[in-house]
């Protein structure tokens, strides 16, 4: 205590000194905070007028203000950055997603799309935005009712992926419109942060306090908070988006979900179609294959062997809902052990 005394006789503005330093601190965090979203919303607009290369720029500038505008040193700053990135190879992928849905208009599709390949180029899923705009709506997917009809009308329905849905079929729905317009209230970011924690129907928790701070600096986590959708509870910070139709609203999140694997996994076999296809191009390997395993999970499921040339994209779309079937590009079949011959009808 005495040399504090001392201390303070000697350096009169010491608390004053570390009261300024505070407040700047707190106008630096604030400026920072500002100038991550002002370089965030003119890196969406660059983003929707074509150029992405621009938009990626400002994307990381606006990170950098970001992270700045809550770490407490450079030590902070390097580990949380970390979260804060641009995924370029993500978006390339999240532009050949092609969503096989009706009941909503074209615009609707591009605008879901648009959507898709931003929140994948700022390192969001794709699925977790699919689920923040097709949440309790009401749409088509004329795919999964053949495959649902495929399935009940076999002697084994079990077999098969989409049998959750028979098990479980849904004898008496509730309007859910007041969760519709609940969720829609909200804006896309908060949207998007609720699925990305599968969040809606179902608790989550966050009990390191490190998770909790990560979870507040996301974008949307404010918002989420102010429209009542986290508390902090004895068993940590809770996240949830509550409804009280819980079998309804799950079998519905289930669908979105099942319909998100599908998506992805067609943009996978694209892409390999299109690797295929350049290889081909590149390389003297007529006899080159697509090879699909057969291993099942849909009605339609069947092992082939496709040739590349003269191949398109339509003859490789996965066989039907819940097919677990592999796909590869091979160039030289005749090099494949025999019983591989065997098994795809390749002799």
């Amino acid at each position: 205590m005495f040399k504090k005394f001392l201390k303070d006789i000697l350096n009169p503005n010491t608390s004053t000194t570390i009261k300024q330093k505070e407040t700047t601190r707190v106008k630096d965090k604030d400026f920072n905070k500002e100038k991550s979203k002002e370089l965030f919303q003119q890196a969406r607009d660059i983003f929707d007028s074509g150029d992405i290369n621009k938009s990626i720029e400002l994307i990381k500038k606006s990170n950098e203000y970001l992270v700045r505008s809550f770490a407490e040193n450079e030590d902070e700053v390097k580990s949380a950055s970390r979260f804060f990135g641009v995924n370029q190879e993500g978006y390339e992928a999240a532009k050949d997603i092609k969503i096989p849905i009706g009941g909503l208009t074209e615009v609707e599709i591009d605008l879901i799309h648009r959507e898709v390949c931003w929140f994948a180029l700022n390192g969001i899923k794709p699925d977790y935005v699919l689920m923040s705009f097709l949440m309790f709506k009401e749409y088509e997917w004329k795919e999964f009712e053949e495959e649902l009809q495929r399935a009940k009308n076999s002697s084994s329905p079990e077999e098969y992926e989409i049998y959750y849905y028979i098990k479980n079929e849904l004898k008496e729905q509730v309007n859910l419109l007041e969760y519709r317009e609940k969720f829609y209230n909200l804006s896309l970011d908060a949207r998007v942060l609720l699925s990305s924690y599968n969040a809606i129907a179902r608790k989550r928790y966050l009990k390191a306090e490190k998770d909790v701070e990560n979870f507040y600096h996301q974008r949307g986590a404010t918002e989420l908070k102010d429209a009542g959708y986290i508390h902090s509870t004895p068993n940590g910070l809770m996240i949830e988006f509550p409804v009280n139709e819980k079998k309804q609203v799950m079998f519905k999140k289930k669908k979105l979900e099942t319909l998100m694997r599908h998506i992805l996994t067609l943009t996978y076999r694209n892409r390999v179609y299109k690797i295929g296809k350049l290889d081909f191009k590149k390389n003297d390997i007529p006899n080159a294959v697509f090879l699909v395993n057969g291993m099942g999970g849909s009605t339609l499921c069947k092992t082939e062997a496709i040739p590349v040339k003269g191949a398109k994209e339509k003859d490789l779309q996965i066989h039907s809902i819940g097919c677990k079937c592999s796909f590869s590009f091979y160039g030289r079949p005749e090099n494949l052990p025999e019983e591989e011959k065997e098994k795809y009808a390749l002799r």
